[in-house]
């Protein structure tokens, strides 16, 4: 098994946070590619801190929601193997539906969040967009 070299796991997660504000970047500013990588280091770099908590806490809560669904795996591959085969396909096939439904929901929640990290770093206000930035604002003091 390859390990990888010490400090990779820590960089990879460093550059999945440089990574957190490129599509708001490119979609509000229209900048390129390169260009929003740069940007969004930059206001990685005010926003550390609530990028950080916010991406854990969204990660935190859907490995949780998914813990049932692991469970119910589990349960229909004994169920597979031993009595029902039926039953306990159905159990996943269930299960993994749910998965996928929570990993669209954890997505499209997440980019929220990253948009609404974007419009915060850059002032935006509540009657420029349709998001309650202020609220977001008190939020995050």
């Amino acid at each position: 098994m390859r390990r990888l070299p010490r400090g990779a796991a820590a960089d990879s997660g460093a550059a999945a946070l440089e990574f957190a504000l490129v599509v708001p970047i490119l979609v509000v500013e229209g900048t390129g590619p390169f260009q929003a990588v740069k940007t969004s280091t930059s206001l990685l770099k005010k926003t550390w801190g609530e990028t950080v908590v916010g991406n854990f806490s969204f990660g935190l809560v859907f490995f949780v929601l998914m813990l049932p669904a692991i469970a119910a795996i589990v349960i229909g591959i004994f169920l597979a193997a031993a009595a029902t085969p039926a039953l306990g396909l159905m159990l996943v096939g269930v299960a993994v539906v749910y998965m996928v439904l929570l990993s669209l929901v954890h997505s499209a929640l997440l980019s929220i969040f990253q948009a609404a990290i974007y419009m915060y770093t850059q002032g935006i206000t509540d009657s420029q967009r349709g998001f309650p930035v202020q609220l977001l604002r008190s939020a995050m003091r």
